[in-house]
């Protein structure tokens, strides 16, 4: 059976399902209307990334939190829009009120695990999935000396992306000059 595994802690798998809360029209539509460097962009890229199987993925600690916050604010200050939304979305056989407290309660777990480790790792999966999860956490607390986890996902993602997107304008500029 396919768990949901957040820093080495099991939580519910329906605590992931963001997809059905309408968060992106209660968000404006993921568009930032303020000037800061972490903000709705991000709850996008971390919203695409949450539910993600058998791929161990992470975030910034910080990053993290502020979206995950950031979530639970609007979980509770549109508590009805958002039920309403689950309403919509979700399977008939689906008690619309139970998975919203499931969400908020996985949004809190999350949240208050985040403040006390300073590391964000999760995936979703069979234990093999853990396990993988388990080593990002072990090298995050320092208790380990495989280079192979000292890199987290997102790191790597991100410096991959970097790297891909220089080529490209490099390539770009190469055929205009």
């Amino acid at each position: 059976m396919k768990q949901f595994y957040f820093n080495d802690i099991i939580l519910p798998t329906s605590c992931t399902l963001w997809s059905l809360c309408g968060y992106g029209n209660l968000l404006n539509g993921y568009e930032d209307d303020w000037d800061e460097f972490v903000g709705y962009k991000q709850i996008w890229h971390l919203f695409c990334r949450i539910d993600h199987v058998d791929v161990v993925e992470s975030e910034d600690a910080d990053t993290f939190l502020i979206c995950v916050l950031q979530l639970l604010l609007t979980h509770l200050e549109f508590k009805t829009k958002v039920i309403d939304n689950i309403e919509k979305h979700a399977p008939q056989d689906v008690r619309s009120r139970e998975l919203y407290m499931e969400i908020k309660n996985g949004l809190e777990v999350m949240a208050d695990v985040v403040k006390k480790d300073g590391f964000a790792f999760w995936t979703t999966g069979e234990e093999s999935a853990h396990l993988e999860l388990r080593h990002f956490v072990t090298a995050a607390r320092g208790k380990s000396t495989d280079l192979e986890y000292r890199i987290a996902p997102h790191i790597k993602q991100r410096k991959l992306e970097a790297q891909n997107r220089i080529n490209r304008q490099l390539e770009r500029l190469a055929e205009i000059v």
